[in-house]
Parts: C-alpha cells; structure tokens; sequence
C-alpha cells in the first residue's frame, strides 16, 4: 500500500501550477488533510479511504487557505485557478482509486496486442526507453507528423501529445504549439529534446560516459565544473608538459598554482568566452546517440 506522503507526492504532481511548485503544493496537501484528520498513519489512511471521507470535505478545507510560494509571497486557492476537474483526479489519487484503476487498465491493456493500444495507453507507455513496438505503433498513428509534447522534466506531456496526435491524423501539425501560455517545441516520434554531454577536462572531443573518460581512465565529477574548466585552460596553455599531478587538485588549488592561467580564466568568463566542456547531443533511438546534430537539423 502506498503511504499517504508518496500519495500527496503524486497528488500534488496533477495540481501543480504555474507559479506553485510540486513542493509547495505537497506542503498545502498535507496542511489541508492534517485538518480534516488524515495523517500518515495507519489509522489516518483509513480515515482518508474511508466512504463517509468525501471529495466535498477535502475540497471545502482546500478552498479556505493560502499555498506559500517560493518567493516568500502567498496566493489563495481561488486565485491559484486550479480546475476543479484536476483536483478531483488529485482526490481520486489521495484515496488511492486511481491507482488501482490504473493497475486494472494496465493488466487489460497487457493482453492486447499493442496494435489494439487507444492513443492514451501508448503515449502513457511511451518514453527514451520504452518497447520499439510502442514507438512504432505511435510512429504509424503520427504518420511522420509533429505530435509529442515533453514537459519540462522531458517525461512526455500525455494530455497535449494526444491532442496533437489526433490532429495529426487529418491534417499536417506544426513543430511549435502553444500550451497555455508558454510556446513549446512538439517532436515527431523517435525525437527528443537534446541532452547535454560533457567533455573531458583534459582530452578534448572525448565525451564523459557518466563522468568517466575512456582516454585518462579517471572519472570526473560534473558537479566541478568551474574547476573542469579551470583545468582545461592549463592543458591548453604552455605551463605544463604533464597534467597528471594536477588533475585532483580543487578549483581554489589550481588558481594559486597556475596564477597567470586564472588571470586568463577571470577574464574570459568577464568576457563570456570560457571553453566550453558542454556538448548538446541527438538521443534519437533511430540513430547513433553520440552524434552531433547540426543547426538544420529536427531534433531540438
């Protein structure tokens, strides 16, 4: 059984707004349960999925209050416009029938050839790493048209995708699209947002594979990456013949070793011109997943 955290958890996902983060409205769930008794207790979960516990209690003490936000301001329920369509579903999952309705659909759907999948089941089910029979599938739908959405974590925004997709199917779709307010990009299937990889510190063109580098057999941490860069202008310069005993050193320890390489670093980052180490590279499962995509090319 899901604990009623990992609920408010996945609640607050279906409400979040636009100035309101996933965490601030967690914190407003709680409050608002806390005061019509559900805890994460045994008992308070009871309580929660309990029949005489209704949608009408959780939305009238919903309504009352405030949600703080991240900039220290806060903004009543009212004025937050959350629909009340998406806080009924937030209930449904606080009470923990969605996701046994989801299970019940998941299993169904299972024994269906995945040719027989709605559009809803296969966008659900599609993402980088989901079946190739699923992509396919959504790919012959599409019909090499624009139809996937990404939201910003790059997890497939399902409810914009399908009406794209649906659109897709009578008439040619566009590779931007506005949701709500905010203009986005909208993906064939098969393409995804680029990700950025890094390079080595001291073996340019080398590509860090979860922060290790095949050529000096060293795994750097992308966390350093001032100190990367920092680094990367020593190789370049004339200082040194040989890197290895600098390459543990700190970002602060380079400085004072290299005085005059971080004169140069202070002035081109002034300047906007420091190395970068950053690569922006296609994920496209159609292709090799390391190479460089050009400015013409589709995938963003």
């Amino acid at each position: 059984m899901a604990t009623l955290n990992s609920r408010i958890e996945e609640a607050s996902k279906v409400i979040t707004t636009k100035n309101a983060t996933q965490q601030n409205i967690s914190n407003y769930l709680t409050e608002v349960l806390n005061k019509i008794g559900i805890d994460d207790s045994e008992i308070g979960v009871k309580v929660l999925e309990s029949d005489t516990t209704t949608f009408e209690m959780f939305e009238q003490e919903f309504l009352k209050g405030s949600i703080d936000f991240d900039n220290g301001l806060a903004l009543t329920v009212n004025a937050c416009q959350i629909p009340v369509a998406r806080l009924k579903f937030a209930w449904e999952v606080l009470k923990g029938k969605s996701s046994k309705k989801e299970s019940k659909e998941t299993t169904l759907n299972d024994l269906k050839p995945i040719g027989q999948w709605d559009d809803l089941t296969l966008l659900e089910r599609f993402s980088r790493d989901c079946p190739i029979a699923v992509e396919e599938e959504l790919a012959k739908r599409a019909k090499g048209r624009f139809v996937i959405i990404f939201n910003d974590d790059e997890s497939v925004d399902v409810e914009n995708s399908l009406y794209m997709l649906r659109k897709a199917r009578v008439q040619e779709t566009p590779a931007t699209f506005f949701v709500r307010e905010d203009l986005k990009q909208v993906f064939r299937v098969g393409e995804y947002p680029l990700e950025v990889f890094y390079e080595c510190p001291i073996h340019p063109q080398t590509l860090l594979v979860d922060g290790y580098c095949d050529e000096c057999s060293k795994k750097w941490s992308i966390e350093e990456y001032d100190r990367n860069v920092l680094l990367r202008l020593v190789v370049d310069s004339d200082e040194v013949s040989d890197i290895r005993p600098y390459k543990n050193m700190a970002f602060n320890e380079l400085a004072k070793e290299f005085p005059k390489v971080f004169i140069q670093y202070k002035e081109l980052k002034t300047e906007g011109k420091l190395p970068s180490l950053k690569r922006k590279l296609s994920r496209s499962k159609s292709g090799d997943p390391f190479r460089v995509v050009s400015a013409n090319h589709r995938t963003y």
